[in-house]
C-alpha cells in the first residue's frame, strides 16, 4: 500500500491517510491494522482509494515461523 500512496502523492494528489488498530477482545496489543487512504486531485483529476488489512506479525528466529503479536 505504501507504494500506491507514494504514487498518488507524487502525481499531485492530496492524500488523507488513517490507520485503525484492531483488537481481539480485551488484549492490549492489536492483532491487525486497517490502513485506509483516499487521494484527490485538487484540479479535478484522478482520485485514489486504498483499504488494506495488515496483520501484526513478527518472524520468530528460533522456530522460523510467523507469529501474530496480538494473540
Amino acid at each position: 500500500m505504501g507504494a500506491d500512496v507514494l504514487d498518488a502523492v507524487q502525481s499531485g494528489q492530496v492524500v488523507h491517510y488513517t490507520v485503525t488498530p484492531l483488537y481481539d477482545g480485551p488484549r492490549v496489543v492489536p492483532v491487525a491494522f486497517r490502513m485506509q487512504a483516499s487521494g484527490y486531485d485538487p484540479n479535478g483529476g484522478k482520485e485514489s482509494h486504498f483499504d488494506k488489512l495488515v496483520f501484526n506479525e513478527m518472524y520468530g528466529k528460533t522456530d522460523q515461523q510467523w507469529h501474530n503479536t496480538g494473540q
